[in-house]
Parts: C-alpha cells; structure tokens; sequence
C-alpha cells in the first residue's frame, strides 16, 4: 500500500511538470485530475490502514496486559502460630494453575515461607476436587486429612480456620463445606464439619 501511494505521488509529480509546459492540453488536464484522485484515494487509505493497524496493535498489547494480570497475582494464606491459636496471614505471588480456588488450596498445601509459621494441613492429605457455587466452596480431601491430623482441638481446629480464612479471601467465597472421599462427616475428629463453615475473623491475628 505504501508503494502505490508513493508511486501515485510521484507520477503526479511528474505529469504536472509535463502539463505546465502543455497547460492547453485538454487531455492532459484529464489526466492530471484523474492521477490527483488516485493519489488522494491512496493516500486515505494508506492513512487509514496504518491507523487500524496501530489500534489492532493497542488491542493486543492490552489483551496480553490482561493476561498476565488474570494468570499470575497475589493471593493471601493463612497459616497458624506457634501456639496454634491464631491464623497469620502471608501473601505470595503465583501463577495460576487450574482454577483459583485450586491453585489457592495447593500454595497452602506447601507451608508458610515464613519460619515463625507452621503448616496447617497434614501430611499426605489430596485436595481430590474444589468448586464454588452460589458462595459455597465444597473442597473433597483424602482421608489423610483426618487420620494424620497432629491430634488436640487446637491443632484441628486452626486447620480449619487456616482453609476456610484463606479460601474466603477470594470475593466469590463466603464459606466452606468440607468433605472427605466424597462424603460429608458430621466432625472430623472433634470440629463439627456437617455445614459450610464461615470466615472467622476472631482468630486473624493482625
């Protein structure tokens, strides 16, 4: 497109300095009028393609933007203290893999960063399914999730605190019902697990 707008000009170029010696030239004026239009025409278009092009290019380096945004970001973990009395919270910056709530369960699967922290899902355990619908995230564990518990009240009861604080931090969480190989228990050894369990906000330590 570039080449014919620039040959366009140039050939009007040329045939206008032909007509000034031949301004009586009927047929030569025709011509000049119809190489003016086809170097204008030419030119809008030209214009006009290099403009689309620059927006379609702008579209793109904002889609990638977005992207990246929607695949890697920060997400907030709460994992307990030493006295296994209150949840910490830890931010990290992840890729996500699969869907949010997975990718959320499995960072808090891997322990605190921090080394005054300490884990709160036992050892062994399979996150075996997680979805959300209408508020309520069902997240199905393995069994290890029960029979490796550390043992004490305290210890399971920040377990659950730990997951239910970290998956409501996500807008589209208000709480959480558990389930082990697909099953809903009334407890899991001695906290009640037989309805969604809310966010609770009294064991966040700021």
């Amino acid at each position: 497109m570039k080449k014919v707008c620039i040959a366009a000009v140039i050939s009007l170029m040329v045939l206008s300095g032909c007509n000034n010696s031949k301004s009586s030239n009927e047929n030569g004026n025709l011509e000049e009028k119809a190489l003016k239009t086809l170097a204008a025409d030419s030119l809008e278009t030209y214009v006009a393609g290099n403009s689309e092009s620059n927006e379609n290019e702008e579209t793109i380096e904002e889609t990638i933007e977005e992207t990246i945004e929607e695949t890697i970001r920060d997400i907030t973990l709460y994992f307990s203290d030493y006295q296994a009395e209150y949840t910490v919270a830890e931010t990290r910056k992840v890729e996500i893999k699969g869907s949010i709530e997975e990718t959320v369960f499995e960072e808090l699967k891997k322990g605190p960063e921090n080394k005054e922290l300490y884990g709160v899902i036992p050892e062994g355990t399979r996150l075996l399914s997680i979805q959300t619908e209408d508020g309520v995230c069902t997240v199905d564990l393995s069994e290890e999730f029960v029979s490796n518990q550390p043992g004490g009240t305290a210890a399971e009861t920040i377990s659950i605190n730990s997951i239910v604080n970290t998956l409501t931090e996500l807008e589209h969480i208000d709480s959480v019902q558990f389930r082990i190989e697909g099953n809903v228990r009334e407890v899991l050894i001695h906290h009640a697990l037989d309805r969604p369990i809310k966010r609770n906000e009294n064991v966040i330590k700021n």
